[in-house]
This record gives structure tokens, C-alpha cells and sequence, in this order.
């Protein structure tokens, strides 16, 4: 009796099902297995193997325990035998994984098992991932059920407009030695760059069998063409079925084949993904798969085995094997699109511009000159709109302040109106910027500026794929911090976390515009030039720094993969600046209210003058509220940096958002005071002004950028951001004050 696996010698099973890769099922119809065979135990051997006679064979064969756990057994003494086969072979596993990118199907409306015709359909939904290998949460949960479950066929589906990006994780998968099936979402015969794709070619080409799945088809066709294509899949009968991989070339091929075979060694090994996907993980350095491997004789661990041969690649091709791994799928696809793809309409010369924008010498000015160029067009065309809404607030809050009177009249023209309107008036900034960049990333371009980017960047200890988030940083810290979630390096996407806060987002710039354009009327650029030149050398400053202490050695090479050119459309980059923004406003309007609210109620309780709204009289009740006595308690720690009461008051609401900053200026009359002293020429004044830019520019952006920060890095890493930039705010501040007033 072999007892950890319930199998009785001398006792007839037989064989309902077999599961594993393809490289296990081959092995196994090598003993003469197949499914609806009667099988026997015959004895265990001293080295933990199995003997069987097999119905239908002449000889024994002995193999692993381990491979037990891929067949499905059934006592020949059992009455319902044939039923329980034939149950097994009418019960589909599917595995249905998409791309971040795409969205949910409907295929199986969200089911877990399904029913059609005779096949009882059990469908795993994997987590969304761009690209199996990772970190994340995602990419760890896709790769333990990739390896745990028992999957008769993987369904990837994909979206046609992003064919050749999605098919990435695809790539990888077939790897597995497993059945796949390819289904394509909004399919048209010609995707959005003018390239019309034989998908029929395709299909032949992958060895996947490739099918076309209509959301909007309400008969249910569509829905059964792919159900009946999975199902021919599983069935083995499909004509397009046949297990392809990518060739990495000789001398990795070489490698992986080694690997392979030490792993085919071990009496552990159960084959539910083929020994190459198993090879290709370990060089890639996968802990989960490491994880699975036990010591070995020949060295210590695998590990150590696999660190030699990936030691020895890295110096043929002096570059990590992540890299050689990822450039060679990279390469397949683009072979295999060229192939499949024919062009029906003129497109842009992709290497003549490629040889401009690319260029050793013109590539890195050419991206500075387009950035300049978008932030001179976001404050120029921002700065008209911008003055017609806060005129419009000033003449409401105005009105209401007259019609309504009163508390409450107060409470709505200055507390909400007057708060809320102060920070409604720079969002057309964010539109403008957010429909450039949207522009730019829609070409292809920003891609572009990432390879050209890299090598600078990879000097300051960051990687080419963190330009796009430190870009955004420039609109709004936030969605930039987490967009740096698809960096693959877990040290990259922390450092990149780290370095974006120090950038001058759109909350700080209007701050910095309403002081620099009120003390700094003769040469304001030039002000907000250093504000942004001093934000951008601290980022890189102490990401070098964080790079070279806490942050050590990155774990993987960013391999840079330049998007296809595309002639922008409008709809799209639309969507990205209304995307954007509103994900920015929704963040910030339930915290700009309630802090609307607090602050009004402070500066106007309690009340010891008279009920009159004169100057004076408002001047007065300020300086005698609640508000007042707090901005009094904390003004020691910033005296020494130049603030008063009130500038203290407005530095302290900028930790939960820098635009609440002008919020609370607008409820203070901070606006027409800041007017008066630029006009009276008052020099501590101004000193004190650049001092308070330079504060808002390095504190900690606010606390939702903390949030994000805890959310995709961690605690630790988000209170370190929020200390070390607080402490450097204040010293800087406390630089600029006591210089200025000496000078």
C-alpha cells in the first residue's frame, strides 16, 4: 500500500485524466498511459519510484510518486467508473487571464463554472498583468496559480488595438508547454495605425488557435465560436494547435537546455509546467519558482546552479539575462507582426524619425526644448481662463455676501465660494498640460523620450521607464506616483516614489505664481524658472543619493520598448486630460470643502466685534479668532524662516493639499495684503515671499501624495518622503530668508 498517495498495490485503476504540460503528457504516453487504460501498482522501489503494468504493454514501467499528482485516478472496482471518466473528460479547467489594458468580456459574465452542450466549464479568473514576470502582488498571485491549478486550456484575451503590446504575456505563456487560446477583442480589418492583420497567418504562426469575440454581440454567436474554439483546443483536434516557443538564441538556448536537465533530475519535479518555463524563471530570478526547487546533489541548491549559468551569460552579452530574456520576446513579436501586418495606409517613416529623435546629440535638447515648450503653452493659454474664473468667484461670493448676509452669508461667499473658487481657477492649467502630454504619449513620442532619457537618468541611480511618472509629477504627484506601479524593479519603483515629490507639480505652481507674480512683477520667468530648476536638481539629487545608500543595487534591467508611431487623435488625448483631471478633482474636492469649512469657521468664531463686514471690522475679527490664537502658538517654529502668524497658517493647510494654501489665503484677504506690500516695495517682505515659494516647493507635496506613496513603496518609505522633505523645506527656507534679509 503506498499510503501518502492512497494507491493500493496489486489493485486496478484506471486512468480518467491526465494534466501537465506538454512535455509531461509526451513522457507519459512514452510508458504507453493514456486516458480509458487500466494501470496496476505492482511495487514501490527503494528509491521512492513506482512499478506499473500498463493494459495493452508488454514491459513494467517505473516512474516518479510525483507523477501521481497529474493523472486522475479511478478504482476499476468502482461501480460508477466509466461515469466518473467520463465526467472528467467533459469538465473543462480554463484559466482566463487579460492585460491591465483590457477590460472585462462578458465572456463568461463573471462566472465560475459554466454549462454548454455536455462540458461542465470551471473558469479561474488570473489576475490582470502586462507582464507575467514582477513584484507586484499581481504578477506573484498569476505565477502561483499558473503553477497550482491544474489547467486544461488558458484563454488570453486581448484587444486588437493594443495586438502587439498585449501579446506579450502570451509570449511567455507559451513557454508553459500548455494549450492556449487567443481571443481578440474589437477586432476590425485595420487597427488604428493603418496595419492590416492575418490573424488566420498569426494563429499558424503561434501555433494558438486565435478567435474573434464580439462584446456586442446579443444572439450569443459570438460567445459560442469561442467556447467551441477552447473546447477543440482541449480536445486536441484544433488545426492551429501546436507548442511554439521563442528562441533566445544559441547561446542561452544552450544554457535553459542545462537547466532543464538538472531539473528533470529531480525525483520532485511534477511537470505541471514544463522544465523550460521552469529554466527560463530561474534565470530570470523568480523567487516563487525558486521556491519550489529543493537542494540538489551536483551543488547546494539550485539557486547555485542556476547562478553560474546565469553569471556566465551575463558576461557574453554584459548585460543581466532579464534583459537578453526580455529583448528576445521583444524581438519575436516584432518578427512575428512584420509578418502578419500589411500596410493599407501611409504612415510616418518610423526610422527616419527615429534617427532625429533618437540622435545621440539632438535627441536628449530636442526632448527639453518639447517640455519647454508645453509648459510655456500651459501657463500662457492657462493664464487667460485662469483670471476669468477668479473674477467670476470674486463677483459671486460678493453677491452672496450682499443677497444672503449674515453668518451664513459669510460661511457660503468666503467658506465655500471663495475657498472652493480659489482652486477651481488653476484647473484649466491642468487641462492644457494634461491634453499636451496626453498629445505626446498618444504619438509614441514618450517612449522615445524614455530611451533617450535612460542613460542620463541611469546616472542618477534612476531607469528610463521612471520619465513618464516623473513627467506627470509635473501635473499632479499623485496618479504619477502611482503610474510608477508598472516599473518591474521593486528598488526602481521605490526610488522613483522617492524623487517625485520634489518635482513642482501643478498644486505648488500656483502658489509660486501668486507670490512670484505679486513681489517679482519685473522678472517673474526667471523666478519660476529657478523654482523649477531647483525642483528638479533636488529630485535627482536625492534620488542619487537614495541610490547609492538605501536603495543599492537594482534588481532588474529596464529594457526600453519603443511604442509604435501613431498620428494622435483628439478623442483619445480628450480622454486622457478629462481622465486625468477628474481623477485630480475627485481627489481633491471632498478635502478642499472640509477644509474650506474649518478654516472659515476659525477665522470667523468667536467674535468680539461688531456685526459689520467693512475691512476693518473683517481685519479685526481674524485677528482675534480661533484661528488666529493657533497660527500665534505655532509661529516660533517658523519666525525664524520669515513667516508671520498668517503665513504659518497657510504653510501648515498646505500639508493636506497645496492648493488649499490659496484657499486659505483667499479667507485670510491674503491676496490684496500680498497686492499692497508688493506695491509698497516692502524688501523683508519679498525676502519672506521667495522664502515661503521655496518652502511650499519642498515640502511633501501633500498627504494624498503620501497616501500614494505608503500604498505602492509602503509606511516606512512614505514617512521618510514626508520627514526628509519637511526637515529640507524648512532648512532651505531658513537659507533663503536669513540670506536675503543680510543682503
Amino acid at each position: 500500500m503506498v499510503e501518502d498517495l492512497q494507491i493500493a498495490c496489486n489493485q486496478e485503476y484506471y486512468i480518467a485524466k491526465i494534466y501537465g504540460c506538454n512535455d509531461f503528457r509526451k513522457k507519459i504516453e512514452g510508458f504507453g498511459i493514456e486516458v480509458g487504460k487500466k494501470i496496476v501498482a505492482l511495487k514501490s522501489d527503494a528509491d521512492g519510484n513506482l512499478v506499473f503494468s500498463v493494459e495493452g504493454c508488454k514491459r513494467n514501467c517505473t516512474f516518479p510518486k510525483s507523477y501521481l499528482t497529474n493523472l486522475s485516478l479511478v478504482s476499476a472496482s468502482d461501480p460508477q467508473c466509466q461515469d466518473f471518466i467520463i465526467n472528467e473528460l467533459n469538465t473543462v479547467n480554463v484559466s482566463l487571464f487579460q492585460t491591465k489594458e483590457s477590460f472585462a468580456t462578458g465572456l463568461f459574465g463573471g462566472e465560475e463554472n459554466a454549462k454548454f452542450e455536455n462540458y461542465d466549464i470551471n473558469i479561474t479568473y488570473l489576475p490582470q498583468v502586462d507582464y507575467i514576470f514582477g513584484d507586484d502582488y499581481a504578477n506573484k498571485r498569476f505565477r502561483n496559480l499558473v503553477l497550482a491549478e491544474k489547467t486544461d486550456v488558458f484563454v488570453a484575451v486581448v484587444d486588437f488595438h493594443k495586438l502587439e503590446t498585449e501579446l506579450v504575456p502570451v509570449v511567455q505563456l507559451m513557454d508553459l508547454g500548455v494549450k492556449i487560446v487567443l481571443v481578440i477583442r474589437g477586432y476590425c480589418e485595420e487597427n488604428e495605425d493603418g496595419l492590416y492583420v492575418d490573424l488566420n497567418k498569426m494563429s499558424k504562426l503561434l501555433g494558438v488557435p486565435i478567435v474573434h469575440f464580439n462584446e456586442a454581440d446579443e444572439t450569443g454567436e459570438s460567445r459560442e465560436n469561442v467556447i467551441r474554439t477552447i473546447l477543440s483546443a482541449y480536445a486536441g483536434d484544433n488545426p492551429d494547435m501546436r507548442y511554439v516557443h521563442v528562441n533566445y538564441g544559441r547561446q542561452v538556448e544552450r544554457h535553459i537546455r542545462m537547466i532543464q536537465k538538472e531539473l528533470e533530475g529531480k525525483k520532485s519535479y511534477d511537470f505541471n509546467a514544463s522544465s523550460r518555463y521552469m529554466a527560463i524563471s530561474l534565470l530570470e530570478e523568480d523567487r516563487i519558482v525558486h521556491s519550489f526547487n529543493t537542494p540538489c546533489k551536483s551543488c547546494n541548491t539550485v539557486k547555485c546552479f542556476v547562478k553560474m549559468h546565469s553569471a556566465v551569460l551575463g558576461k557574453q552579452f554584459n548585460n543581466h539575462v532579464y534583459y537578453v530574456l526580455k529583448q528576445a520576446r521583444r524581438s519575436y513579436i516584432d518578427g512575428l507582426m512584420s509578418k502578419v501586418t500589411g500596410v493599407r495606409k501611409s504612415q510616418w517613416d518610423s526610422e527616419k524619425a527615429d534617427s532625429v529623435l533618437l540622435h545621440k546629440t539632438w535627441g536628449f535638447p530636442l526632448f527639453l526644448l518639447m517640455m519647454a515648450a508645453i509648459f510655456c503653452a500651459t501657463f500662457e493659454l492657462g493664464r487667460f481662463p485662469m483670471e476669468w474664473i477668479s473674477n467670476a468667484m470674486v463677483s459671486l461670493s460678493d453677491s452672496v455676501r450682499v443677497s444672503v448676509g449674515g453668518a451664513f452669508g459669510g460661511f457660503l461667499a468666503d467658506g465655500l465660494i471663495g475657498g472652493v473658487g480659489a482652486v477651481l481657477s488653476f484647473v484649466p492649467i491642468l487641462f492644457i498640460f494634461y491634453l499636451l502630454v496626453g498629445l505626446l504619449e498618444n504619438s509614441g513620442y514618450m517612449s522615445r523620450a524614455s530611451y533617450c532619457m535612460d542613460g542620463f537618468m541611469r546616472r542618477l541611480g534612476l531607469q528610463g521607464k521612471s520619465l513618464v511618472p516623473m513627467v506627470l509629477g509635473f501635473g499632479c504627484s499623485i496618479p504619477a506616483i502611482m503610474s510608477t506601479r508598472h516599473i518591474e524593479s521593486k528598488k526602481d519603483r521605490i526610488l522613483a516614489t522617492l524623487a517625485i515629490p520634489f518635482l513642482p507639480c501643478a498644486a505648488r505652481v500656483p502658489v509660486c505664481l501668486l507670490l512670484v507674480s505679486a513681489f517679482f512683477p519685473k522678472f517673474p520667468a526667471l523666478i519660476m524658472f529657478i523654482v523649477y530648476l531647483v525642483g528638479m536638481l533636488l529630485a535627482m539629487a536625492f534620488a542619487k543619493i537614495y541610490s547609492k545608500t538605501l536603495l543599492k543595487n537594482n534588481e532588474y534591467p529596464y529594457v526600453i520598448e519603443l511604442a509604435s508611431y501613431k498620428k494622435p487623435t483628439l478623442f483619445i488625448s480628450l480622454s486622457y486630460m478629462w481622465n486625468r483631471t477628474w481623477e485630480y478633482l475627485k481627489r481633491i474636492s471632498g478635502i478642499v470643502v472640509l477644509v474650506a469649512i474649518v478654516v472659515w469657521a476659525l477665522t470667523y468664531f468667536p467674535q468680539n466685534t461688531e456685526n459689520r463686514e467693512d475691512a476693518s471690522v473683517a481685519e479685526a475679527r481674524i485677528e482675534s479668532s480661533a484661528l488666529a490664537k493657533f497660527g500665534n502658538f505655532v509661529e516660533p517654529v517658523f519666525r525664524p524662516l520669515g513667516f508671520d502668524w498668517k503665513m504659518s497658517v497657510e504653510a501648515i493647510s498646505g500639508f493636506a493639499g497645496k492648493e488649499l494654501t490659496i484657499s486659505t489665503m483667499s479667507m485670510l484677504n491674503r491676496t490684496e495684503e500680498v497686492s499692497a506690500e508688493a506695491d509698497d516695495g516692502e524688501a523683508n517682505a519679498s525676502v519672506a515671499a521667495l522664502a515661503f515659494v521655496f518652502f511650499m516647493l519642498i515640502c511633501f507635496p501633500c498627504l494624498g501624495a503620501t497616501s500614494a506613496i505608503r500604498k505602492v513603496s509602503g509606511f516606512k518609505w512614505a514617512a521618510l518622503s514626508a520627514g526628509v522633505s519637511l526637515v529640507l523645506a524648512w532648512i532651505v527656507a531658513f537659507g533663503v530668508y536669513q540670506i536675503g534679509v543680510l543682503i
